[in-house]
Order: structure tokens, then C-alpha cells, then sequence
């Protein structure tokens, strides 16, 4: 039965009535569509058309019924047909004989159009129902009695189908089986249209990119205050607010240092903010640059570690600054929470004003993968409650590895929950998960430049390294020059970044208990559409 049951707006009893009769006393190998329609040109014109109940049948072929409920009566002298209701009252009615012949002849035309059907020979007949009223022998030319079947005829309903196919010579010629479901996918085909995820992504997009932007009225709340410390969850709009306060100051005619700890976000906020007042630097290119003016390049000694290497960036800074005159007004610091003690000692020496200078800091008490932090300010921090940058179904996943006492709330869309990407034995990751975003490109029509593929791995021994390049979309590291390519990066490296679609790969041997801090990172990186590979485990 195409449909399966019966659809609540079928006022006809008359339908119903058939439609239960094929439903309990017809066999499988009985094919019954009810409510057939299709729109057909002739002459250049479109012409709607349907019918109440075809039945297909492999050795019998087609049969197309016409079905009147009520009363019915013909006046010969004015070819007029009328149904008269169970109050008595006539109403008039197309002739039922000339409509299932002209379905028959109908879907005679649509067989030949489809390329499915059309090289099946299919035997077509038509019938009319009368279920409410008995009919006596033939009742016109075009009405012979083996094509009528009244309200006795339900009594043996499946045998007076069967003696309808008979009469038009169906049944000598077996139809068969394949040409039935071919018959099947033209008019009882499913069918399902699903709205691309590139278009689902741009809708939450513009929500989460509002609801950030409101995030604005927090720098009108502490007004004028000099010094501020602002804590947040990833997603609360840190660094845009700690761009907004860049603009705010520059504008004012304030000399401004916006820096950063990670070098992938210096390269961002370097693209976002072209103000003369702004300089834009990471704390560790900050006091290369210095040096360097000063005449006291920084040079890694033999054998010195990284580690002791970037310890003496802080006093680097102190010595240059003996010998510069450059200050500045105002500095706010994104990341906070990856700053030293030597470090704040260091930066705060770049104030014209060191006690009292403008001194914005924006940081994330879960994310310190570098080291504890104690802040040059000693007033409370502003805490930032409202998650505005992720879904609701990634926040619900970032929050699994947050450490905070008081958990922040989301506010954004509800979005899809983070999707578990599964690498089938023996095969290849990186493969399986260029082949996803093919997938994402070409049928889910989300723009390359949305996407970044995060590993824990760092570029020279990540398997992205070198990055992929194909026909619908290509891959880059360089975060400065990544136009709209998927961009790859170490989870590290994308500290206090962000796009629509994220990937995480190269997951091999991340505990989710020993590796909280960096799955917070990876996981809160993704606005709209958190995609975990081969690790199935961390997303639940």
C-alpha cells in the first residue's frame, strides 16, 4: 500500500472503504497506490491530473479505478452525472468511465516519459468503483459490468479486481516483477531533500556573530575604569571584546598594544585591526622586535633549551626598553592566562604610565597549557557567565572538560551534536577524513575557509603536513595567507581561534581524563559543527 495508511485529510468514506478492503484481503504480490496525481502538458499546455486507486500486479499489469461514493444517476439526455449524499442532496459530478479512462491514457503517457518504465510493456486496463449502491448489468457502452464493481461486488472485492484485469486481455502476458517496482520508484519513490549543512552553518552563524556582538555593552558596564581583569569560558566573546577595547582606545587617540600568547592569533588580530594607534604582537615576537631595535638581537645560545631560551624573553624585553623610548598608552592582553610573572613585570614596563596605565587583561582560567599566571591587577576579575560563540550541543561537550567552579551558560543555537567521525579498521585516517570534507564541500555546500583540521600533532609530524590539495578544495597552514582554504593547525596553534567546522584528528593516545585542558581547547574551537575522529569515546 503506497501510502502505508490512509492520510486523515481523505474526507471520502467511499476510499476509505476500498482503501481498507486492499489493505486486509489483497496479497503482497498486490501493488495498491491511492491518490495518484501528475501534471501533464498537451498542446503546449499543463494539464493537473489524477486518479483515486491504481493496482499493479506482476502477471496481471495495471489496473486504474475510478471510485463514487453515494448515489449516483445519469441523464443520457444531458450527459450529466450526479451523486446524491446521504441528506438527499444531488451535487453534480465529472463521469467517472471518461475519468479513469483518461488516468489510464495519463499514466499510459508518464510510462513512455520515464526512463525507468519506459522499456517495461505494460498492459494497462481501467475500472470504476460505485461502493454504496448496487448496479444491475451493463449500464452503458462504455460501462460493460466486468468494469463495474458496485456494493455487491465488495463481497468477493480481490476476484471482481482480478475479472477487471481479465476483461482488458491482462494476465495472458505476465507483466513481471521488475516492471512493477519500476512502476513503484515512479510513483511510490520516497523522497528526501535535506537543507545543506553549509546553509544550516550560515543561518547559526549570523545568531552567534549577533549575540557576540552584544557582548559590546560589557566595556559600556566597566565605563572608564583603567585597569580590568575579564575571565571568561572559551566562547564568551574574549577576544572580540578584547579587540573592541583596542578600537574603542585607538579612536580615543590612545596608543594601544594588543598582544597575544599564541602566534596563530597574532597573525588573526594582525588581518582584523589595521589602526595607526594599534600595534599588534605576541608577547615572544614583542620582545624579539625590541631587541632588535635596540641593537640587541635575540640569538639562541649553543646547547640552551627552548625552554630556557624563551625564559630569558622577559629580561630581553627589560634590556631593550633601556634603550628605547617606545610606550604606549594602553595595552590589552588576550590569553592572560599563558602570561608568567616575568612576563607581566616585562609588559608592564611598556606603559608611559606603569602604576596607572590602561591595563585591559582577557583571560580563560581552564585554558593555562602553559603555566599558572599571577596578574599585575589585583581587582576582582568581571566574569564572563554567557558562552556566545558555540552551540548549544558543543558547549554541552566543551563543559565536560571544564574545571571552573561556576559553570557558564549557553546562549547561542542549539546546533548538531558533535559528530564521531569512525575509521574503519585498517584504514587510513587522514584519507577517510579528506573524503568527509569532500563530502562537506561538494554536497553540504560549506565554504573550505569555515573548516580547520586541528591534531595534537605540530605541522613537521602531523600526517597533514604536507597540506592536501584537491580539485574542490585545498588545505594550508599558513593561517596568515589561508583565503578560503581548510586550514590545518596544531590544537596549541589555534589557541584563541575559531571556525564554523572543526576537525579533530590524530587523537591517538588522548585520555580524556589526563587530557582535559587540550580537549577543552580542541572541542571549543568549533562554533557550529564539532566533528572527533577515530575517538569515539570523547564525544560520548
Amino acid at each position: 500500500m503506497y501510502p502505508e495508511r490512509l492520510p486523515a485529510h481523505v474526507e471520502s468514506g467511499a476510499e476509505r472503504r476500498l482503501f481498507e478492503l486492499f489493505r486486509t484481503e489483497f496479497s503482497d504480490d498486490f501493488v495498491v497506490f491511492h491518490g495518484v496525481t501528475w501534471l501533464a502538458r498537451n498542446r503546449g499546455k499543463a494539464h493537473d491530473g489524477e486518479t483515486d486507486f491504481i493496482v499493479a500486479h506482476p502477471r496481471y499489469g495495471v489496473l486504474v479505478i475510478e471510485v463514487k461514493g453515494g448515489g449516483i444517476k445519469f441523464d443520457a439526455s444531458t450527459g450529466r452525472y450526479t451523486s446524491t449524499d446521504r441528506y438527499g442532496q444531488d451535487h453534480d459530478i465529472k463521469d467517472p468511465f471518461n475519468q479513469a479512462r483518461v488516468a489510464k491514457y495519463a499514466l499510459r503517457d508518464k510510462l513512455q516519459e520515464s526512463d525507468n518504465t519506459r522499456g517495461c510493456n505494460y498492459s494497462l486496463g481501467h475500472a470504476v468503483c460505485f461502493p454504496d449502491i448496487p448496479v444491475a448489468g451493463n449500464i452503458g457502452l462504455d460501462a460493460p459490468a466486468a468494469i463495474v464493481i458496485d456494493s455487491t461486488g465488495l463481497r468477493d472485492f480481490k476476484q471482481r479486481i482480478i475479472e477487471a484485469f481479465r476483461f482488458h486481455g491482462m494476465g495472458n502476458d505476465p507483466l513481471g516483477e521488475q516492471a512493477v517496482e519500476a512502476l513503484v520508484g515512479l510513483i511510490g519513490r520516497s523522497w528526501q531533500i535535506e537543507t545543506p549543512i553549509g546553509t544550516e552553518l550560515e543561518s547559526e552563524e549570523k545568531i552567534i556573530r549577533l549575540l557576540t556582538e552584544q557582548q559590546f555593552n560589557v566595556l559600556d558596564v566597566l565605563g572608564t575604569r583603567r585597569r580590568a581583569l575579564i575571565s571568561g569560558c572559551a566562547g564568551s566573546g574574549k577576544t572580540m571584546l578584547a579587540m573592541e577595547k583596542a578600537r574603542r582606545l585607538a579612536e580615543e587617540g590612545y596608543s594601544v598594544l594588543l598582544t597575544c600568547f599564541n602566534r596563530s592569533l597574532e597573525s588573526w588580530l594582525k588581518s582584523q585591526l589595521q589602526h595607526p594607534n594599534i600595534t599588534v604582537h605576541r608577547f615572544l615576537s614583542l620582545c624579539a622586535v625590541l631587541s632588535e631595535k635596540a641593537g640587541k638581537p635575540v640569538s639562541k645560545r649553543p646547547s640552551e633549551s627552548e625552554e630556557d631560551f624563551y625564559g630569558r624573553f622577559p629580561d630581553l624585553l627589560i634590556d631593550a626598553l633601556d634603550a628605547l623610548s617606545d610606550r604606549f598608552d594602553a595595552i590589552i592582553v588576550d590569553e592572560g592566562q599563558d602570561f608568567s610573572a616575568d612576563m607581566w613585570a616585562a609588559l608592564t614596563s611598556l606603559l608611559w604610565d606603569e602604576d596607572d596605565g590602561t591595563l585591559y587583561i582577557f583571560y580563560d582560567d581552564n585554558q593555562r597549557l602553559y603555566g599558572n599566571s599571577t596578574f599585575p591587577i589585583t581587582d576582582e576579575p568581571f566574569p564572563l557567565m554567557q558562552n556566545r560563540r558555540n552551540t548549544q550541543h558543543i558547549h554541552e561537550a566543551v563543559m565536560l572538560f571544564y574545571q571552573s567552579e561556576a559553570k557558564p551558560n549557553c546562549i547561542g543555537p542549539e546546533g548538531r551534536p558533535p559528530h564521531a567521525l569512525k575509521v574503519p579498521p585498517g584504514s587510513n585516517e587522514k584519507r577517510c577524513v579528506e573524503e568527509f570534507i569532500t563530502g562537506l564541500v561538494t554536497e553540504g555546500q560549506v565554504k573550505p575557509g569555515d573548516i580547520a583540521v586541528l591534531t595534537r600533532r605540530g605541522q613537521e609530524n602531523s600526517r597533514w603536513s604536507p597540506a592536501p590539495s584537491y580539485p574542490a578544495w585545498s588545505a594550508t597552514w599558513d593561517l596568515a595567507d589561508c583565503g578560503d582554504k581548510v586550514i590545518c593547525s596544531s590544537i596549541h596553534g589555534f589557541k584563541g581561534l575559531e571556525r564554523p567546522v572543526v576537525i579533530a584528528c590524530e587523537l591517538q593516545g588522548v585520555n580524556a581524563a589526563r587530557d582535559v585542558e587540550l580537549l577543552y581547547v580542541a572541542f571549543s574551537r568549533a562554533r557550529e559543527y564539532l566533528v572527533v575522529v577515530g575517538a569515539d569515546d570523547l564525544v560520548g
